[in-house]
């Protein structure tokens, strides 16, 4: 089990839950997504003052997205759809883990500059998971840029 993270009050951070004085727990997989997709993965575009990334990115293996990059983006078709790759890579290691046997993204602009990511999660096939899935249908998050959706099938 992990700490279930929700969204924060100081806006686009998450938060640990908290319920009747003690951490909420989550099975795993929400709370995966959310660091997966929310964490800020290291950027190679040299002409960028903060780089940011984790420390520990130093083998090539990259933690987190670049969902960050796009924050001062316009929102047009071109944008959704570097997202929707963003959004796609940094879930790519639940596929390599037999976590999850596909990760489905869609990426729209539905409010003017709001960005909606809608995630779906297809089940994998590895035994050693499955208590991962117990509860996990689906949430919704929210951000500063927009609103996540990820649902299980």
């Amino acid at each position: 089990m992990d700490a279930l993270l929700t969204e924060s009050r100081l806006g686009d951070l998450a938060d640990l839950a908290l319920g009747q004085g003690d951490l909420l727990q989550d099975h795993g997989l929400q709370t995966a997504v959310l660091l997966s997709l929310f964490s800020d993965a290291y950027s190679d575009d040299e002409t960028l003052e903060d780089r940011r990334g984790y420390w520990g990115d130093q083998d090539g293996d990259r933690f987190g997205s670049l969902l960050w990059t796009l924050e001062r983006e316009k929102a047009t078709n071109e944008t959704a759809e570097r997202a929707r790759g963003f959004t796609e890579r940094s879930l790519r290691w639940l596929i390599d883990d037999d976590i999850v046997q596909t990760v489905t993204v869609e990426a729209t602009y539905p409010e003017h500059s709001q960005l909606r990511l809608d995630v779906r999660l297809t089940r994998g096939t590895a035994r050693g998971w499955s208590h991962i899935w117990q509860s996990f249908t689906e949430f919704e998050d929210s951000w500063k840029g927009g609103v996540l959706v990820v649902r299980a099938s």
